[in-house]
């Protein structure tokens, strides 16, 4: 896949995350606006304290928010690579995935769009890193095709 393919993928990635944190109608049409959820799991231990209180809807509505907060970060590492076309250490892509995560709940408390909640930054950075396991991952399994110019990227690459 070409590189320019590659920076519109990442591009169109980056776009759609903005859409559905910030302007999908879930989020904006809901009853808990304006609210922080400090404490990490509350939903998935109430969840299990009383299994019998959910509906059907809302056991789907439950597993999407749960995984749904895992997926959507993890391409973030590709589009990371590809937009800066630099290949970071686990610990400062972390950083950046927990900063990003972290900026995203404030903008929406601050907003009044859907709840900032520590749940979402927890598992979006678990995403994050699941992607960036996966991106580095693929990039030792497919190694560029190795040429005079490019062998010192390769060299740095698998270090």
């Amino acid at each position: 896949m070409s590189q320019k393919i590659k920076f519109y993928l990442a591009t169109l990635y980056l776009t759609v995350l903005f859409y559905i944190v910030f302007f999908l109608s879930e989020r904006i049409n809901t009853d808990f606006k304006g609210i922080i959820n400090w404490i990490p799991f509350h939903k998935v231990i109430y969840f299990f304290k009383d299994p019998d209180s959910y509906e059907s809807v809302k056991l789907l509505s439950f597993l999407i928010e749960l995984f749904g907060n895992i997926v959507l970060l993890m391409p973030f590492s590709f589009a990371l690579k590809q937009l800066f076309n630099k290949q970071y250490v686990l610990k400062k892509f972390l950083s950046i995935v927990l900063f990003t995560s972290v900026f995203i709940e404030f903008i929406q408390y601050l907003f009044n769009i859907g709840v900032a909640d520590i749940d979402d930054v927890i598992l979006n950075t678990v995403g994050g890193f699941v992607g960036y396991l996966i991106t580095r991952s693929q990039t030792n399994i497919f190694p560029t095709y190795i040429t005079k110019n490019n062998l010192r990227g390769y060299k740095d690459l698998k270090q």
